[in-house]
């Protein structure tokens, strides 16, 4: 038994483990951490991770192989031999169950010695690695918004030491804010023997602070030496640091009983949840080794090893699914921590005990002599499973693939097609600049899932159609409505795709377009030659760099053309030292770069002056159109930023329609998805048989549902900007529209 199932349990480990950790190092923030660490802490970083790996990979390998085994043993008769020479099933399966101990075994010498000093170090390594990369990610002219109540600008950095040259550093706390401008600077990353992971901080040398509070009308200035500053990274931008479940996992069993009794709340939670998942995430081997003896048991036919090994890979995923959730229900405060982690194996003996039971009720009548109807009434229920599953997943499948295949098909053309012609539009201009393939090619890198973004719900819209048009010309549709199935059943797994799609978008918008727009924008500017704004979000306010070495924070009411709670920075270029400083409350254009000032006030550091500023013209270098040009900032911010960012106006008294309806268009937009396949799909599931020009005319339909959509969506957005219409219809008013269509559609065809 153990000469068959031990290879195959190696192989399906193996196979298991470097799986899961390419799975791992694929996820974007560890590719992003070992992309900025050496070879040897890159190599580091893996075996850090495969404590933890193993034991997820040693109980599906042991589950798998040992189907895999029992299923040859049983196919080849050798189990049947075995029986019939007098060994019974304690003899023939004893040695699978020791297997499964000493495979838990092996599981809790990893849990509780290898897995929790792993854990500490790769925390330890990851957070240098990042906290090293965040200081190399800093570039100059660029606004850097990564570090909360902080905003860092550098003029170059000395390419001999890596010496930030002329820095610009403003932190915010509630009401008070600090502005640092320093000659040299630098980051560094600060080990703390309290803390596995380092600290960050700048350094600043031969500088001038400034501090002021409005409400309080505190201003001081001060001149000095040296200077150091404490920061720590943004959730968005240390999305690859430890949260408490991971930094749970590094501590000791000692540490972790401490923690369950004087911790915070979810610190008692997590901590209880650790512990009893210590004890109970191991004995998952045991449990899966006798479950797999009583499938052995149970199965009646002899299967082949794909059967073993497709049903120990089923089994292996509904226990860790149930292990998942009830972590996260434990975690939410929903669960016991104990009942959380403990209930896969609970479900797992239940199931075995109650195989085990029915077997024993079913031995008597088997060995009854005149039995020709049980074997009808054992499998008749087999059969009505296997007839209720097997069509539905071939539903399923059949509609999926070909919508799936069509959908990847028809993005890929209209990314390609879009992508071409912005590349015919940006060749002259990169000729002239001397721009590098290369640097094209990261533009139009950074530009694709924007263009995805956008066609993505018409490309689905098109996908079912022709799909659906394709299964109908072919007859497939009018099978499946032969079979009894209705129209409902048959669009689920369509409107499941359509769900999907919607969320994938929203996730797209609100993860990565905020960093890939920023990326293309920028780009885009240094091809095309023109002023590069490098503007940014932070501290709820807009930032741009000005001409004449200005800072400018700002919001701006596009209704009315005003500035609203704008602070003008002016430095000297060498050494970078603050000369002056305006902060204006509310200004309107008075011509040219000249602004009226409502109310606000000027100080100048090094005379000490300071003035009021009350319905008085001043030149801030920067025309109305200056802030107009960072109006496209909202797609480059995260849904809650901008949320954010709205409140900030909204207590000024802006209206900022443009704003409200670009965060509405985040859910909108993805939620199109629904829509036109609720338009587009009485029509496509009609199962009369097509011919292939009706087909292009469904192709032709559905683009035409498109555009129409397209542009109704599109002038309600501009009316909606305008302030012609209210937030909501201009966000939602082309799905409100279309909705009574698709159920006019739906009445008359279906």
């Amino acid at each position: 038994m153990l000469v068959e199932a031990l290879p195959l349990f190696g192989l399906s480990f193996l196979v298991l483990t470097v799986l899961i950790a390419a799975q791992q190092i694929s996820r974007s923030s560890t590719l992003s951490v070992l992309g900025l660490a050496s070879a040897d802490e890159a190599l580091r970083i893996l075996l850090y991770t495969l404590p933890s790996i193993c034991l997820i990979t040693l109980p599906m390998g042991l589950l798998m192989g040992l189907l895999m085994a029992l299923n040859r043993l049983k196919a080849d008769q050798e189990l049947t031999a075995a029986a019939a020479a007098g060994i019974g099933p304690g003899g023939l399966y004893s040695a699978v169950a020791v297997l499964g101990l000493l495979t838990g075994c092996l599981a809790y010498g990893i849990t509780f010695f290898a897995a929790p000093g792993a854990a500490s170090s790769a925390i330890a390594l990851r957070a240098e690695v990042f906290a090293r990369g965040l200081s190399s990610r800093i570039k100059p002219h660029r606004f850097e918004t990564a570090f909360p109540s902080h905003l860092l600008q550098i003029r170059d950095i000395e390419p001999s030491t890596g010496d930030w040259r002329g820095v610009f550093l403003l932190r915010q706390q509630d009401d008070e804010q600090l502005l640092l401008t320093a000659d040299r600077g630098r980051m560094r990353v600060v080990n703390d023997s309290l803390s596995a992971a380092p600290k960050l901080e700048i350094e600043l040398l031969d500088g001038v602070s400034f501090t002021y509070n409005e409400s309080a009308a505190r201003r001081d200035g001060a001149v000095f030496d040296r200077a150091l500053i404490s920061l720590e990274a943004s959730h968005h931008a240390a999305s690859d640091q430890p949260g408490l479940a991971l930094r749970v996992q590094a501590l000791g069993i000692q540490a972790l009983s401490l923690m369950s009794r004087s911790g915070s709340v979810d610190e008692r939670r997590t901590a209880k949840m650790e512990i009893h998942r210590r004890w109970s995430l191991p004995l998952a081997s045991t449990v899966l080794a006798l479950l797999a003896i009583v499938i052995a048991m149970r199965t009646q036919k002899a299967r082949s090893k794909a059967i073993g090994l497709a049903l120990g890979f089923a089994i292996s995923m509904l226990y860790y699914l149930c292990l998942i959730a009830g972590q996260n229900l434990a975690l939410a405060g929903r669960l016991p921590p104990w009942f959380g982690v403990w209930a896969p194996n609970l479900i797992a003996i239940a199931a075995i005990a109650g195989s085990g039971l029915l077997r024993t009720l079913r031995l008597p009548a088997i060995a009854l002599p005149s039995s020709s109807a049980l074997p009808v009434i054992v499998r008749r229920p087999h059969r009505a499973r296997t007839s209720f599953i097997r069509p539905t997943a071939l539903v399923n499948y059949l509609i999926l693939s070909e919508v799936l295949r069509i959908f990847c098909l028809g993005s890929a053309v209209l990314v390609s097609t879009t992508l071409i012609f912005t590349l015919f539009d940006i060749i002259p201009a990169a000729a002239r600049s001397g721009i590098s393939t290369g640097y094209i090619a990261a533009y139009l890198t950074y530009l694709s899932p924007q263009i995805f973004y956008h066609i993505a719900p018409f490309a689905m819209l098109i996908a079912v159609v022709a799909a659906c048009f394709i299964l109908a010309r072919s007859h497939q549709l009018t099978v499946l409505r032969a079979s009894g199935l209705s129209s409902l059943r048959i669009s689920l797994p369509v409107v499941a795709f359509g769900a999907a799609a919607a969320v994938l978008l929203f996730a797209l918008s609100d993860i990565i377009l905020p960093i890939s727009n920023r990326e293309q924008d920028e780009r885009y500017q240094i091809i095309k030659g023109r002023r590069n704004d490098t503007a940014a979000i932070a501290l709820g306010r807009k930032w741009i760099t000005a001409d004449a070495g200005r800072i400018i924070g700002f919001l701006y009411s596009q209704d009315d053309k005003r500035l609203l709670n704008a602070t003008v920075y002016e430095i000297n270029p060498s050494p970078r030292r603050l000369s002056a400083i305006r902060s204006l409350s509310e200004a309107s254009p008075a011509g040219g770069t000249k602004w009226r000032v409502v109310e606000g006030w000027e100080f100048q550091p090094a005379a000490g002056l300071y003035s009021e500023l009350r319905n008085t013209v001043i030149d801030i270098g920067e025309t109305p159109s200056a802030f107009v040009r960072t109006v496209n900032e909202s797609s480059k911010l995260s849904s809650r930023q901008l949320a954010s960012y709205l409140e900030q106006l909204r207590r000024l008294g802006a209206d900022a329609y443009a704003e409200r309806i670009d965060l509405w268009k985040r859910y909108s937009h993805p939620a199109a998805c629904l829509t036109l396949l609720l338009v587009s799909w009485p029509l496509a599931a009609s199962t009369r048989t097509r011919t292939r020009r009706e087909g292009l005319a469904g192709i032709g339909y559905g683009i035409t549902i498109s555009l129409a959509f397209w542009l109704l969506t599109q002038a309600l957005e501009f009316a909606g900007k305008q302030s012609l219409l209210p937030v909501w219809i201009a966000s939602w008013g082309g799905h409100i529209l279309a909705l009574p269509l698709a159920i006019y559609l739906y009445v008359r065809r279906l």
